[in-house]
């Protein structure tokens, strides 16, 4: 697996090691026990990025219903997808296979700038979208009121928490449409 991604912990688990050892002569930490810590790290950010990923999953379609224009709906598709393209860079093949034959023995700065200009880019993308993508939720919301309107036990009170429920996570659901570009 190592072989295959191009995150260098191996570079990193040295650094620590001497970091600490620097400190505490009797300091070991083998290094499947810094993968182990590493995993759990990982899959517990995973586990907080699965609910957020699938409503922008809901508003994305929601999105792309609503709008006409062939160019919006185009960069609509790659944005839901710049994720993918960005982990896909730190693939060793993927991203060596973009630097020109000679340069692959020579330089990593090459791929250091392919990386950096489509993580500019996406996000840039993103902001461009991001009315689009607003429009999009508060349009879902109005899906799901005219739902409730429908079924008969929908009462007035009802409708109102429902719109304040609405209206309330629009700040969170803006947040997790710009969170991944703020935190780059």
């Amino acid at each position: 697996v190592e072989d295959l991604f191009d995150f260098k912990i191996t570079k990193l688990y040295q650094e620590f090691v001497i970091a600490n050892s620097s400190e505490n002569e009797h300091f070991y930490f083998p290094m499947w026990t810094f993968k182990l810590f590493l995993g759990i790290a990982s899959s517990c950010l995973g586990a907080l990025i699965v609910f957020p990923s699938l409503n922008f999953t809901r508003i994305h379609f929601e999105a792309l219903k609503t709008t006409k224009s062939f160019l919006v709906r185009s960069l609509l598709n790659i944005s839901f997808i710049s994720p993918l393209i960005c982990v896909s860079l730190w693939l060793k093949a993927t991203g060596r296979n973009l630097l020109p034959s000679g340069a692959q023995e020579e330089d990593n700065s090459l791929l250091s700038l392919y990386k950096i200009i489509a993580i500019f880019t996406f996000s840039f993308i993103r902001f461009v979208l991001f009315g689009t993508i607003m429009q999009a939720y508060l349009n879902r919301a109005k899906f799901c009121l005219s739902n409730m309107q429908d079924g008969s036990d929908a009462t007035e009170a009802s409708l109102k928490r429902k719109v304040t429920s609405i209206f309330s996570f629009y700040c969170c659901s803006a947040i997790q449409y710009l969170g991944p570009v703020i935190l780059l």
